[in-house]
């Protein structure tokens, strides 16, 4: 199925850039929610390549859930 911005992956869900993605041209990831608080992360560079799914406890025992 494919969502907004052409890649394949769960629908009807708000992708955005993720804040750790560079601005100039470089290593772009997108990030969405999950209504159970898990999170999708895809490559923008690679939108043929699936999301990666974290659950809401995968996702926030990660280092950087922390960091501001």
């Amino acid at each position: 199925m494919k969502r907004k911005g052409g890649r394949d992956g769960p629908p009807a869900l708000n992708w955005r850039k993720s804040s750790y993605s560079s601005g100039n041209g470089g290593a772009c990831v997108e990030v969405v929610e999950t209504p159970d608080g898990g999170r999708y992360v895809g490559d923008t560079k690679d939108r043929s390549l699936p999301p990666h799914h974290f659950t809401a406890a995968e996702w926030h025992a990660q280092p950087l859930a922390d960091e501001g």
